[in-house]
């Protein structure tokens, strides 16, 4: 599975949990895909076709991560549609869900 797990700066950070392996921070390849963007708009673009493509955004209870982006875009209808939001809770427990 893809997943976003950052929007910092200027770059979107895209990773792959291997499903064959089981889940957690030892089964994550180095970063699969690095994304620049400049402008807001630009981020909403990216994230939108990451969306499309099935990429799910990771969530956290702390911080601003991707998913909450995504949703602050969504609700200034930057970005629309639902997403596919993934939360890790210790090594080998992770989940997803649509919201």
């Amino acid at each position: 599975m893809l997943y976003v797990t950052s929007t910092d700066g200027k770059d979107v950070v895209v990773k792959r949990l291997e499903e064959r392996d089981p889940p957690g921070p030892n089964s994550l390849n180095p970063v699969d895909r690095t994304i620049a963007y400049n402008t807001e708009l630009e981020l909403a673009r990216i994230l939108g076709s990451l969306r499309d493509d099935g990429v799910a955004f990771v969530n956290a209870e702390a911080g601003w991560p991707p998913a909450a982006i995504f949703e602050d875009l969504r609700a200034r209808g930057l970005v629309s549609g639902s997403y596919l939001e993934v939360t890790f809770s210790g090594p080998g427990k992770w989940r997803t869900r649509q919201k």
